[in-house]
């Protein structure tokens, strides 16, 4: 079956990880025929709302329509008549969403996939000490990150990079790879997927895993070796931070 040369696509992304890939749909002239995202959090500064999501200005200077997420309307999607549902960077969507799209929904992770599924793959690479990373377009399905794996792109960890530098670099590099994506997906016959997502028991106790950032998972052990306690500083900042404790004699300082 081969569907329309311009697909009908619905983006879907809260954080700014998303907004390199946004753009560069919007300035290649993709048939975006409205954005999901979660509402904005509101600042009073000065008297005045500030309002912080990158993707909502994006939608208004392009005039893309925008659903939010916690006002959802499945009719509506599905009155869009969409072909593909673009996810980056965002929550576990039910079914009644996910497989609405004629050609289907894809979800791109900031991992090599199947290693680091899970919410915070950026930070975990470089903190267990890995060389390289990746990121990775699959088709969603019931579990998370991982539905059949679509392509991939290897990117090499350097020294220097602490987490917002390999996030900025994953991000950029993801709206190359989510063009050639779709460009892939427009004609099903042309995929080629990649199985490895869905692996056996055995072989999912071998991988890794990158679970939420818990407070704990950022204190630093002095114990531990110099390596590793510089791999935590670099992987948690500058965002949300390592910590230690400082004694004195009258009180303890984080």
């Amino acid at each position: 079956m081969i569907f329309t040369i311009n697909p009908r696509i619905i983006f879907i992304g809260n954080s700014n990880f998303g907004v390199p890939s946004l753009k560069k749909m919007i300035k290649l002239n993709y048939n975006i025929v409205s954005i999901i995202t979660n509402k904005e959090k509101k600042i009073i500064k000065h008297g005045k709302k500030i309002f912080k999501s990158e993707i909502k200005k994006i939608s208004i200077k392009n005039n893309i329509p925008i659903l939010y997420y916690e006002d959802i309307n499945i009719n509506k999607i599905k009155y869009l008549k969409i072909d593909l549902q673009i996810v980056i960077s965002f929550k576990k969507l039910p079914k009644k969403i996910w497989e609405i799209p004629k050609i289907g929904s894809i979800n791109l992770h900031p991992s090599l996939l199947p290693n680091y599924r899970g919410p915070s793959p950026i930070q975990w690479v470089i903190i267990n000490g890995e060389k390289k990373t990746g990121i990775t377009t699959f088709f969603i399905n019931d579990k998370i990150d991982q539905g059949n794996i679509i392509l991939q792109k290897e990117i090499k960890i350097k020294n220097d990079y602490n987490f917002g530098s390999l996030y900025k670099k994953l991000s950029f590099e993801s709206s190359n790879l989510i063009i050639k994506t779709i460009e892939l997906v427009k004609n099903k016959k042309n995929i080629i997927l990649i199985n490895k997502n869905n692996i056996n028991k055995n072989e999912n106790k071998k991988l890794k895993f990158a679970p939420k950032i818990l407070k704990k998972d950022r204190l630093i052990n002095w114990e531990d070796s110099l390596i590793n306690i510089i791999n935590k500083i670099r992987g948690l900042s500058p965002y949300p931070c390592a910590y230690t404790f400082l004694k004195t004699k009258k009180k303890n300082y984080i």
